[in-house]
C-alpha cells in the first residue's frame, strides 16, 4: 500500500505572527487599519478638492487680468491710430481699469514700471504715489514683487495677505499681473482665498463627523462578528471535549453553514463515525461472550461424557478380571 505524500503548506512570515495573535486583537487591528485607510482617503480627496478650487480661482484671476489687458491694448491700437491722443488713451484705459469690478467687490490696479501707483479703486489717496515702500503683513515690498514678476517673466501669479476692503485684518490673497510695455505699465487684479480655507476646515470638520459615525458603526460590526465567531469557538470546543471524554452518544446540533458550522459539522460526522464503530464492537463483544458460554456448556458436556466412558470402562475391566479368576 503506497502511503500518500502531503506537501508542506508555505506560510507567510506575517501569518506565523498571526497565529500568535487573538482574535479579538486581529479584529481590533483591522478596525484601526480601516480607519487609518478611511481617513487617508478622506484627506487625500478633500486636499484634493481645496487644490482644485485654489486652481481653478488662480485660472480665474488669470483670465479677468488677460481679458482686460485685452482691453487695454484696443484703447492703445485706438492711440496709435491717431483716434485718441495718448493722454486720452491712458485716461480712458484708467477709467475703465478703475470701474471695472467681477465676482461682487473683485477689481483691478494700475501700476508702472517705476513702482508708481497708477489707480487703485479703494485707495484713491495713493494715486500717482511712490508705493515701493508699502509692505504686506511678513514685511515683503509687494508693488516692488509685482513688477520684478513682470520685468522677469512678464506675467505671473503672487500670494500674500492683505486685508478685504473696510476690513483691517490681513487674509490670503492671490494676484496675477501681466505688463504692458507700450505704456510701462503693470496690470494686476487678485482674489481672496480665505474662504477657500474656511470651507476646506468646514468640509474636514464634517468629513471627519461622518468618518466617526462609520468607525463606530464598523466597531459595532466587527463586534457582532467576534461575538459570533467566539460562540462558535466555544460550541466547537465544547464538542470536542465530549468526543474526547468518550461520550459520542449526543446529538451535535449545527450552529449554522459558515466555517465554523463546517468544523462542527465535520465533528458531528465523526461521533456518528466513532458512535457506529463503538456500537459493531458492543455487538461483537456480545457475540464473543455468547459464543463463550457456549463453548463452555460443550466443554462440561464433553468431560461429563469423558467420564461416564471412563467408568463404564472400569466396570468392564472388573468383569473381565472376575471372569478369569472363575476360569
Amino acid at each position: 500500500m503506497v502511503r500518500a505524500m502531503s506537501t508542506p503548506i508555505k506560510r507567510h512570515p506575517v501569518h506565523r505572527h498571526l497565529n500568535h495573535v487573538s482574535i479579538h486583537s486581529k479584529l481590533l487591528a483591522l478596525a484601526v487599519f480601516s480607519a487609518v485607510v478611511l481617513v487617508g482617503i478622506s484627506s487625500f480627496l478633500l486636499w484634493h478638492q481645496y487644490q482644485a478650487a485654489r486652481e481653478s480661482r488662480m485660472v480665474a484671476i488669470r483670465q479677468t487680468v488677460e481679458t482686460m489687458s485685452t482691453t487695454v491694448q484696443t484703447i492703445h491700437k485706438m492711440e496709435t491710430s491717431g483716434a485718441l491722443t495718448t493722454q486720452q488713451a491712458q485716461a480712458l484705459a484708467i477709467k475703465l481699469v478703475n470701474d471695472a469690478r467681477y465676482s461682487g467687490q473683485e477689481y483691478f490696479w494700475i501700476n508702472d514700471i517705476a513702482v508708481k501707483l497708477i489707480t487703485h479703486p479703494f485707495r484713491p489717496d495713493l494715486n500717482g504715489k511712490d508705493v515701493s515702500s508699502i509692505r504686506d503683513p511678513q514685511g515683503n515690498p509687494l508693488f516692488v514683487r509685482f513688477v520684478d514678476i513682470v520685468k522677469s517673466e512678464g506675467a505671473g501669479y503672487h500670494a500674500y495677505l492683505w486685508p478685504k476692503p473696510g476690513q483691517d485684518k490681513p487674509v490670503e490673497k492671490i494676484s496675477y499681473v501681466a505688463g504692458f510695455k507700450p505704456w510701462g505699465w503693470v496690470i494686476g487684479s487678485g482674489m481672496y482665498v480665505d474662504d477657500l480655507r474656511s470651507q476646506f476646515i468646514t468640509s474636514a470638520m464634517w468629513d471627519a463627523g461622518y468618518i466617526v459615525c462609520a468607525l463606530v458603526a464598523i466597531m459595532v460590526m466587527l463586534q457582532l462578528v467576534y461575538q459570533s465567531i467566539v460562540r462558535g469557538l466555544d460550541k466547537a470546543a465544547r464538542v470536542a471535549r465530549t468526543i474526547t471524554s468518550g461520550d459520542v452518544s449526543q446529538n451535535i446540533h449545527l450552529i449554522g453553514g459558515d466555517e465554523i458550522g463546517d468544523l462542527i459539522g465535520e465533528m458531528k460526522t465523526m461521533s456518528e463515525q466513532l458512535n457506529g464503530v463503538m456500537t459493531q464492537v458492543h455487538g461483537a463483544a456480545e457475540q464473543l461472550s455468547q459464543s463463550s458460554e457456549e463453548i463452555a456448556a460443550v466443554s462440561m458436556d464433553l468431560s461429563s461424557r469423558t467420564e461416564q466412558t471412563a467408568a463404564s470402562l472400569e466396570e468392564t475391566a472388573a468383569t473381565m478380571s472376575e471372569l478369569t479368576r472363575t476360569v
